[in-house]
């Protein structure tokens, strides 16, 4: 059976791209299919921009109202924030273990802040690897197809000079992830 997955950051309030390009499509998507759907606030992503407790919470309930406000239907989909699911912080680490710098390094990410050093933080730069484990932990094979997950998807799994991220973690650790 195929799972529907999105995630979108607490980085504010939900904009207009927010709402047409995930939180929309992605509701009614679920609301046509018997598919499983897992939507998160990817508040930990957050954390790469915002330091401030108050404001992080304040847009954690901004962007849950948002999906609530366009017809999330909490009966037919699981909704919840993205740090109250610990295995995918814990994924991220195993996943960061088995990457090459020089690849994340690549990342867009990392590249469109590297001229000004200041701005980067180690999760900024291990952002793609919390983005793998939020794909890779519900086995996701569907998710709504925002700019950041493509890019992130092509990154990290799939193949290109060697052997896939999924499939190193894959081979080392006997665990099969849906790719």
């Amino acid at each position: 059976m195929a799972k529907i997955l999105t995630g979108v950051q607490s980085t504010g309030t939900p904009h207009l791209g927010n709402l047409l390009g995930a939180i929309i499509p992605s509701i009614e998507m679920a609301n046509k299919s018997s598919e499983e759907s897992y939507f998160f606030i990817a508040n930990l992503h957050a954390l790469t921009q915002i330091k401030d407790p108050k404001v992080l919470r304040k847009n954690i309930f901004s962007t849950a109202a948002a999906w609530l406000a366009f017809g999330l239907d909490t009966d037919k989909a699981c909704f919840f924030k993205q740090s109250d699911v610990s295995e995918v912080t814990e994924l991220a680490w195993y996943l960061s273990c088995f990457f090459p710098y020089q690849r994340l390094t690549l990342a867009h990410s990392f590249k469109d802040k590297s001229d000004n050093l200041k701005d980067i933080n180690a999760g900024l730069f291990s952002y793609p690897m919390l983005m793998a484990a939020d794909i890779l932990l519900y086995d996701a094979n569907i998710f709504e197809a925002i700019l950041e997950f493509l890019r992130t998807v092509f990154f990290c799994l799939i193949e290109s000079s060697s052997i896939s991220l999924a499939n190193s973690f894959s081979y080392f650790f006997s665990v099969f992830l849906v790719l």
